[in-house]
C-alpha cells in the first residue's frame, strides 16, 4: 500500500523541528505590532483594556455586562493557530489578503 502525501503551503508559518511556527518575518511584523507571540499562538490586549489600565476611557462591557474594570485575561483578542483560520470575520485583526479556505490549505 504506498503512502499518500499531501502538499501543504502557508504563507505566515514554516515547519521547524516537525512542528508548525510562524515564520520569522510573520513574527517580526506581529512583534512590531505589540502581538505576544508563543509558538503559533498569538494575542493583541484590546485597546479598552489598555485604555483603562492608564486611567482613559473604558470598555462599553464593563457598564452593560460587569466585565472586569481594566480588561481581565479573558478579554484579548486571541488566536490559538495564529494567522491559521478558516473564518474571515470582518473584524478579524489577521491579515485576510491570502486568506484561503481550510480545504484549500491542503492542496
Amino acid at each position: 500500500m504506498g503512502e499518500s502525501r499531501v502538499k501543504v503551503t502557508l504563507r505566515y508559518h514554516e515547519f521547524a523541528d516537525g512542528r508548525i511556527v510562524i515564520s520569522r518575518d510573520a513574527l517580526a511584523t506581529l512583534n512590531k505590532a505589540h502581538y505576544g507571540v508563543y509558538g503559533h499562538a498569538t494575542v493583541e490586549l484590546c485597546h479598552w483594556t489598555k485604555s483603562a489600565l492608564t486611567g482613559g476611557p473604558i470598555c462599553y462591557k464593563v457598564k452593560f455586562y460587569g466585565a472586569p474594570l481594566g480588561g481581565s485575561h479573558t478579554c484579548v483578542e486571541m488566536g490559538p493557530v495564529g494567522m491559521m483560520c478558516s473564518n474571515k470575520c470582518v473584524y478579524c485583526w489577521r491579515p485576510s489578503e491570502s486568506f484561503r479556505p481550510i480545504r484549500a490549505w491542503l492542496q
